[in-house]
Parts: C-alpha cells; sequence; structure tokens
C-alpha cells in the first residue's frame, strides 16, 4: 500500500491487524488505533511534541547517560532519522559531531509496532529486522522504552 495521507497510515496499520490470529485481539487493537489516530489528527501532534517524546525516552525512561548519542535511523516508505543528544538533558537535533554512540536501523513499520506495543523490542521478528551498531546493552535499554512513547 502507498502511503500518501495521514488516513492511509491507519488503513495500512488495520490492514496488517487483520493477520492477528486472535479476533479479540483484532476488535481491540482496531479499536485503539482508529482512536488514537483520530486523537494525533485531531490535536494536530506536531514534529517537536514528538521529538521532546523521543528525548524524553531517550534520555528519561531509557537512561542513557550523558554524553552519549543515540541515532534512530528508520529504512523503508516510513524512512526517518533522529538524532538524540544526552546532556543535562537529551533532545533532537538537526546536526550531530561525530558518529553516534549507538545507532538503531530498522524499518519504518517496525518502529511503528515496537512503539505501539505491537511486538516487544526483544521478539525474534523485531531483532532480525533491526541493525544495532555500537553499545548493545545501550540499544536494549533504548529499544525496550520505545513502547513508553505510547
Amino acid at each position: 500500500m502507498i502511503i500518501e495521507t495521514q488516513k492511509d497510515v491507519t488503513a495500512a496499520v488495520l490492514s496488517e491487524l487483520q493477520r492477528a490470529p486472535d479476533a479479540r485481539f483484532k476488535e481491540i487493537m482496531s479499536a485503539f488505533v482508529r482512536h488514537l489516530h483520530d486523537f494525533v489528527r485531531e490535536t494536530k501532534l506536531t514534529e517537536e511534541e514528538f521529538h521532546a517524546a523521543i528525548g524524553y525516552v531517550i534520555g528519561r525512561k531509557a537512561e542513557v547517560p550523558p554524553g552519549t548519542s543515540v541515532c534512530i535511523d528508520l529504512r523503508g516508505p516510513m524512512s526517518h532519522r533522529w538524532d538524540v543528544e544526552v546532556t543535562d538533558r537529551a533532545r533532537v537535533v538537526d546536526w550531530r559531531k561525530g558518529e553516534p554512540t549507538l545507532t538503531i536501523t530498522m524499518p519504518g513499520a517496525t518502529f511503528c509496532r515496537v512503539v505501539g506495543g505491537r511486538r516487544a523490542w526483544d521478539h525474534p521478528w523485531v531483532r532480525s529486522a533491526t541493525v544495532v551498531e555500537g553499545d548493545h546493552d545501550l540499544a536494549a535499554q533504548v529499544l525496550a522504552n520505545l513502547t513508553f512513547m505510547i
């Protein structure tokens, strides 16, 4: 499916949910996705607000130490890259000096599944789609806390 509008994202997620074997799970998650996506559209959640959330997750929830930089690099149709530097607090930066301490590369769809709690970060399917460059223990801390974003 080619995603051209915000509503196409919802349709794509709902389509993926149809593959789940449990009917009750599909019913609950489909309602959750529809309401969550409607909420994001209604409140006009901004990229800056999302940046604040991802900075919070990496700096506070994952307890990434000061002096560390983390790159989350999404690939595929939903490609995006966040560079987060941790000083007194973590923040997304437009430009970073040098190589990051940690780079986590994964398909955008995998990121959405992890953030939304659809797949645990250590699920074999997620692990096989994720490339970690740098400290693997630190990557586990970051990935384990991504579900906090919902």
